[in-house]
């Protein structure tokens, strides 16, 4: 097939194929083959017959996604040195869901542990403190989380520690690959800054621009507000969570307990005020390392799901839902640790009980001191 990674595909994707010429897609049976990817390069993949003629195949023909798979969801990790607490990290890595071990010299990892001592602001290493387990970023090596004593619990503690970052990526990873979406591009957020307060003591928000290189840059402190955007003809029920720099997940809509998430059609609603905050371990000791970023995700769906689990992790009961659940509940099982080995999100038109359609919106913000 001529779609790749740059266009969204995955190992497990399904693909429906038609005739040469065929411009409407709504009538599945009328597919000559169904092709489930094998290997996926950039531009290209290749992939098995699962059913139809492949003599009716020819290049050309068009082929569209009927089931996305998502694969493992699980965050690669390489531990670099050596030693008992060392292997000891890398036992826990191995019996995680959430997580996989890769070789040392792999660069593909999301996080590197390595066991060293802290730096200075220079860059340098302090020798005179204690050795710690790091948890750092493979691509700048800056630490993500607060280091970890390497007694007898720092190694769970590192699982822990790796775990919660895997389920803060596995969230932001939440998104609806199906291009037939009616809902796709219907649900726009917007990011406003509080400037001061009226005579009625109500906030004044101005909207906040991106800078030269097109980012979106808050000062530690700044006040804001989140405004969800309902472009379509339907009503929506919507959630906003904030991922900190904490690799928190957190509700901002509805607030918490609350259950009034619906967004009207071609109407707008918006969050509380919140304050942008920045912990001590992630400013920069060093000059030219990025900005720490924060993320605001949207989902809208056009039934009520319950997201319970993506923030509160001793939840995982979220009911028994009628007539069956979700692909997307299973793809959040998937993203907190639970549920199936894979998941996968099935896009043909009725074939999801629950949640007809669904997508999301995201936001991306870098903080500064």
């Amino acid at each position: 097939l001529a779609a790749g990674l740059v266009h969204g595909a995955t190992v497990g994707s399904c693909f429906a194929i038609y005739q040469q010429g065929v411009q409407t897609f709504e009538d599945k049976a009328a597919s000559v083959a169904v092709v489930k990817l094998t290997e996926v390069d950039t531009f290209a993949s290749i992939g098995t017959v699962e059913g139809g003629d492949i003599a009716q195949v020819t290049v050309g023909a068009p082929a569209i996604e009927i089931e996305h798979d998502y694969g493992a969801m699980q965050m690669a990790v390489r531990v670099v040195g050596e030693g008992s607490v060392l292997d000891a990290v890398r036992q826990g890595i191995n019996a995680s869901p959430l997580l996989v071990l890769t070789a040392t010299g792999d660069q593909l990892s999301t996080v590197t542990v390595r066991l060293r001592y802290p730096f200075h602001p220079d860059g340098s290493e302090n020798t005179g403190g204690s050795k710690k387990l790091w948890i750092l970023g493979s691509g700048d090596g800056h630490p993500l989380v607060e280091p970890v004593v390497p007694d007898a619990e720092g190694p769970a503690m590192v699982r822990s520690k790796l775990e919660h970052i895997a389920r803060y990526y596995n969230v932001l990873d939440i998104r609806n690959m199906d291009r037939q979406s009616r809902l796709k591009g219907k649900v726009r957020l917007r990011l406003l800054k509080v400037t001061g307060q009226d005579e009625n003591g109500l906030d004044l928000l101005e909207p906040i621009g991106r800078d030269e290189g097109g980012d979106i840059v808050l000062r530690f402190g700044d006040r804001v507000v989140l405004e969800a955007e309902n472009l379509s003809d339907q009503p929506l029920h919507v959630i906003v969570l904030d991922c900190d720099t904490q690799w928190g997940v957190e509700p901002i809509f509805p607030r918490a307990g609350a259950t009034d998430d619906l967004v009207p059609a071609h109407k707008s609603r918006r969050t509380i005020r919140f304050r942008v905050n920045l912990p001590e371990h992630q400013k920069p000791v060093r000059e030219n390392l990025p900005l720490p970023r924060e993320t605001v995700k949207l989902i809208a769906t056009t039934e009520r799901v319950d997201f319970r689990s993506l923030w509160s992790p001793g939840t995982r009961d979220v009911g028994e839902i009628k007539g069956g659940r979700s692909s997307l509940y299973h793809l959040v099982e998937l993203a907190v640790g639970g549920g199936a080995e894979r998941a996968t999100r099935s896009l043909e038109e009725d074939a999801d009980p629950v949640v007809k359609d669904w997508t999301s919106d995201e936001l991306v913000f870098h903080i500064t001191t």
